[in-house]
């Protein structure tokens, strides 16, 4: 196709476009469809739009514009025309406007006779939908009129502004509008219903039409005549007015003549005179707003009530007459009927009441029912009826008097019950029963006046209770022999005298003692001894009552002296074992005897060296060396001073010398120290030439030793015996066992001393809390020298490590202890891997920039105090990536583990761990910044003697370090670095318990450590002819420990190391320490590292 046609083509296109806008701009003056909807109405329409062109785009029309509530469902090109459908409920009355737009396309003929399809132009049409307001709202509603009115006001409810227009007029009447209401006429004459129907109209809109339902009174009213029943003695019983129709009211004309009446609107309320029956009338009229009735009548017959019976009760007394029964009833009663007539007893009716008598001696329940009449009707009803039990009479009132051994009866009777009667008494003296037919029979066993109650009970269970006197006269009295003894010197000592037979009234002196006095008063006889005198007395008595006096018996007293018998403590046998040349005592004493007592040996005699003290009675030694060795039988004698005398007899075996240990038991007081046992004194064949602690029993009981020379009694500087020193341990409750050993010249004895221990709660506490504050700063200090992640620099090494795998093994003498340990990474063995296939050892680790590595230790050290190994291992893992050659960033898990025993029976383990970044930046040429920060816990358990528990803690460590590395000649390196260390670690409150049940609650506490050092290192390697190295080095720290530290510390180091360049190291060094407080240390360490 030439140029000249296709811009020929364009040409025509720009005509066709300008033809369509042409077009568009002259239909947009006046709208080409519209539409018209109501506010608040639903609906649903359509336009139809005649096509201006023959085809179209097949893409849909194009809707603008839009009115409020309306949705376009649709817009379609049909045949010729184009469909659009509008639904919905508009919501804003108004005009709303638019367009609709479609591209149409034409057919296209070029010059060389092709045809093909081409976009004309856009066609537009206008659009227009009227939405007309909402009609106004209606409602209907009813009204009342009276008949024969007129021009009756029926207001409807509608908005302002709205016209009203009758839509039907009413059947029975006719209704205008009058602006904004109606006037309604009924017919006239009519009375009933009557409606008509309306609409209202605004803005255009009319709405539906509503009902107005109207009601037409009748005329003036009439009043009935009617009669009716009314109860007498009710009070304001309602009667109805009749009349019709639309009554208002109603007023008496003529009350009544036998009672009241009010009227309250259209009821009349009656009231007839009080017991009045019979017929009575009232007279009324009934009106409205027509007028008012004719005078009607009520007639009204007043009728009593017919009798209201209950079941009622009564009580009557037995034996009683002519009881008129309580009815109970509601109205009056002309006549009464008996229907059952009662079962124990009688009655009598009258016209209006019952009498009722009990059968003669009943009691107990009876019952009688019966009918009521009067005009009204009639009722029934019962009456249960309970007779009292009587009192019942008893015979006779007085009673004989008895005596005692002699037989006795009576016989009791009784009246005014149902027989058969029983009886029982109480109070009867010994002897006498009463049985139950009355018969009071017996032998008296006891005199005195009695009270005697009797009961006497019938055959319905009625009682009667007599209350009467009973003199029983007693027997003779009796007196019998007797014997008393009496103290020399006392006065009016009752003498227990033998009496039987009737009981005493009195006793006599009949014949007096012949040294002393007899005084009688009552029953009671009080003898009082000549002074001085010791020996036997006698008297005689006799005892009187009612019945008699006695024969005399006879007294019989002894007197006895007042001094008590002497008598030896021990009363004799054997002694205490004495040994020959040894210090001996025993103690003996006596008791009794009048004054002072002297002491002596009055057979047998003791051995060498022993005396008896004549004041006390003890033997004291010590024994002759020369004493004889035997057994000794003797008698000691004590005297008073009366020369009365009290012996015993003793014997002592003597022993031959040699070393003995008397056992001691030591009670020490809760929570202390016993005072050091002197053991001389509690041992025999000295003197003693040495010393010895053989065991401690339980071992965890305390620590026990031997000490010399400290006798307090003593100025002399010679040691002159041998003492035992005991330490509890602060956790021991129980017994402990110190087992020791005396030598002499003659031989050698075990001995034991037991100590009662109590530890002291408060004690214990601080012990443990102590331990634990120095377990938890100890292992700070491990865990700040000893946790470890890879530097940059450490990083650098392992890019060229020849082994995958370090071992290392070192020693101190300066700590006394020994450490193991191994490293590897994920980088040393690709370094391994690749420099062993042959790759440059420079490059062998380049190009990984990410690492997994772990290293371990353990640490087994010796306590100096209880000879106990302690541990501590620590376990690190990581993995870090290398961000750059000079940025190593990474995250760590490191795992510790300590077990610590002490000095005092304690031993504490702890399992702990750490986690979190690091980093590590080359931040200038050789210069290294090393960074971390790190969160963790651990769970330790304690155990201290008996005492168990265990503590929580939760910590966190802060680390950076600052350290360079600088090459001050060809194999000189010099090393300086700087860190800071911040470790915190808080211990929860914890408890601790003895397995018995105590428990102890600690405090926690928070352990903090701030650790700054400065270091510097310098090493210098030399290569040997053979291929070892050999680098000599020197060091120097200083540092300081601030918060729960130890102030200033600092070190010097000077080692020499040995090495083959890649497999094995051997390390040896001297460390000069210095510590805070001025203590110093000194020491060496060896070590071994091993890579494979």
């Amino acid at each position: 196709m030439s140029h000249s046609l296709r811009l020929k083509q364009v040409f025509i296109l720009l005509l066709l476009s300008l033809a369509a806008f042409v077009s568009v701009i002259s239909l947009a003056s006046a709208a080409d469809v519209s539409l018209t909807f109501q506010a608040g109405v639903a609906g649903r329409q359509a336009f139809n739009i005649q096509n201006k062109h023959s085809d179209y785009v097949t893409t849909g029309p194009a809707f603008s514009g839009s009115v409020p509530g309306l949705d376009v469902i649709s817009v379609t090109q049909s045949g010729p025309r184009l469909v659009v459908i509008l639904y919905g409920t508009p919501t804003t009355p108004g005009t709303y406007t638019g367009t609709i737009r479609h591209d149409y396309r034409e057919l296209f003929v070029d010059v060389d006779g092709s045809e093909y399809w081409t976009t004309g132009g856009t066609d537009s049409w206008t659009w227009e939908v009227t939405v007309l307001p909402a009609p106004p709202a209606v409602s209907s509603f009813s009204v009342t009129y009276e008949a024969d009115s007129s021009g009756n006001v029926a207001n409807p409810q509608v908005e302002s502004g709205a016209t009203l227009a009758v839509a039907t007029q009413p059947t029975h009447g006719t209704v205008t509008v009058e602006g904004d209401y109606f006037a309604y006429t009924p017919t006239a004459g009519y009375t009933g219903t009557d409606s008509f129907t309306y609409t209202a109209t605004k803005n255009g809109s009319t709405s539906a039409a509503a009902t107005v339902s109207i009601t037409v009174r009748p005329p003036i009213p009439g009043a009935g005549t009617y009669s009716t029943r009314v109860p007498g003695n009710s009070t304001n019983y309602a009667l109805t007015l009749i009349g019709s129709p639309s009554l208002t009211g109603a007023n008496i004309v003529r009350g009544p003549q036998h009672g009241t009446a009010t009227i309250s609107g259209l009821t009349v309320y009656y009231t007839p005179t009080a017991d009045y029956y019979g017929t009575d009338t009232i007279d009324y009229v009934v009106y409205n707003d027509y007028g008012t009735s004719d005078i009607a009548q009520i007639t009204i017959t007043v009728t009593p009530p017919a009798p209201d019976l209950s079941d009622s009760t009564a009580t009557v007394a037995a034996n009683g007459s002519g009881v008129v029964l309580d009815l109970s009833d509601s109205g009056p009663i002309d006549q009464i009927m008996l229907l059952d007539e009662p079962a124990h007893g009688t009655v009598s009716v009258s016209d209006t009441s019952i009498t009722y008598t009990p059968a003669a001696g009943y009691s107990g329940t009876d019952r009688l029912s019966y009918r009521a009449f009067n005009g009204g009707g009639y009722d029934e009803a019962s009456v249960s009826i309970t007779v009292t039990a009587p009192t019942l009479a008893i015979a006779p009132s007085t009673l004989p008097a008895a005596q005692v051994g002699s037989s006795y009866s009576e016989t009791f009777s009784a009246t005014l019950g149902t027989a058969p009667y029983t009886f029982a008494a109480t109070g009867l003296p010994d002897g006498l029963t009463l049985s139950e037919d009355g018969t009071l029979s017996g032998i008296p066993e006891e005199a005195g006046d009695f009270t005697v109650s009797v009961t006497a009970t019938d055959s319905l269970g009625a009682t009667g209770e007599a209350s009467l006197s009973l003199t029983v006269l007693p027997d003779e009295p009796v007196a019998e022999d007797v014997s008393a003894t009496v103290a020399e010197g006392t006065s009016d000592n009752a003498i227990t005298l033998s009496l039987s037979g009737g009981a005493a009234a009195s006793v006599t002196v009949a014949s007096a003692p012949a040294h002393g006095t007899a005084t009688a008063s009552g029953t009671s006889i009080l003898y009082t001894p000549t002074s001085g005198y010791i020996g036997t007395d006698s008297f005689t008595y006799t005892a009187t009552n009612a019945a008699g006096t006695s024969q005399p018996a006879t007294v019989s007293i002894t007197i006895t002296s007042t001094a008590e018998a002497i008598t030896l403590t021990p009363d004799g046998g054997a002694l205490d074992e004495a040994m020959a040349g040894e210090a001996y005592s025993a103690s003996i004493s006596a008791s009794g005897g009048t004054g002072s007592l002297v002491f002596s040996l009055t057979s047998g005699s003791l051995p060498e060296g022993v005396t008896l003290n004549v004041s006390t009675g003890a033997l004291n030694g010590p024994l002759s060396e020369d004493a004889t060795v035997g057994d000794y039988a003797f008698t000691l004698t004590a005297t008073d001073s009366r020369g009365e005398t009290g012996s015993a007899d003793f014997s002592l075996s003597v022993v031959e010398r040699a070393v003995t240990i008397t056992d001691t038991t030591v009670t020490v007081a809760e929570g202390a120290s016993p005072p050091d046992l002197y053991l001389n004194n509690k041992a025999t064949g000295g003197p003693f030439t040495s010393a010895a602690v053989v065991a401690v029993s339980p071992s965890n009981a305390g620590t026990a030793e031997i000490v010399s020379g400290e006798l307090a009694s003593t100025s002399s500087s010679t040691p002159v015996g041998y003492y035992l020193r005991f330490t509890p341990s602060v956790y021991f409750t129980g017994n402990a066992r110190v087992v020791y050993k005396l030598s002499s010249a003659i031989g050698v004895a075990n001995g034991t001393v037991t100590y009662t221990l109590t530890a002291d709660d408060q004690q214990v506490a601080n012990a443990v809390d102590s331990a634990v504050r120095d377990f938890v700063g100890e292992r700070q200090n491990l865990l700040s020298n000893q946790i470890h992640v890879p530097s940059l620099k450490d990083r650098r090494r392992m890019a060229q490590a020849t082994e995958p795998v370090t071992v290392t093994a070192n020693g101190s003498d300066a700590t006394g202890a020994a450490t193991f340990g191994f490293a590897t990474s994920l980088a040393a063995v690709e370094s391994a891997r690749r420099i062993a296939a042959g790759e440059d050892r420079a490059t062998a680790g380049l190009g990984d920039d990410f690492n997994l590595w772990l290293d371990g230790s353990v640490q087994l050290y010796r306590d100096d105090g209880t000879g106990d190994w302690g541990t501590f291992g620590l376990f690190n893992l990581g993995a870090d990536y290398l961000i750059s050659d000079h940025l190593l960033v990474g995250l760590s898990l490191h795992l510790d583990r300590m077990s610590d025993p002490t000095d005092e029976d304690e031993r504490l383990t702890g399992l702990g761990w750490l986690a979190g970044p690091y980093a590590s930046m080359e931040i200038a040429r050789d210069i290294f910044l090393d960074t971390s920060l790190r969160y963790g816990g651990s769970a330790n358990d304690i155990e201290a003697g008996d005492w168990t528990g265990d503590f929580d803690t939760r910590r966190w460590m802060a680390d950076i370090a600052l350290s360079g590395e600088w090459q001050v000649a060809p194999d000189t390196m010099l090393t300086p670095t700087m860190r800071l260390v911040y470790f915190d670690e808080n211990v929860d409150a914890y408890e601790i318990s003895d397995g018995a049940g105590s428990i102890l609650g600690i405090d926690g506490f928070n352990e903090r450590q701030l650790r700054a050092n400065l270091g510097l290192d310098l090493a210098h390697e030399i290569e040997l002819s053979n291929g070892l190295q050999i680098t000599p080095s020197a060091g120097v720290k200083l540092g300081y420990a601030a918060l729960d530290g130890n102030g200033l510390f600092g070190s010097m180091s000077a080692g020499l190391g040995l090495s083959d360049g890649s497999g094995w190291n051997v390390d040896a060094k001297l460390l000069y320490s210095v510590e805070s407080g001025g203590s110093q240390s000194l020491g060496a360490n060896l070590g071994l590292r091993v890579r494979f």
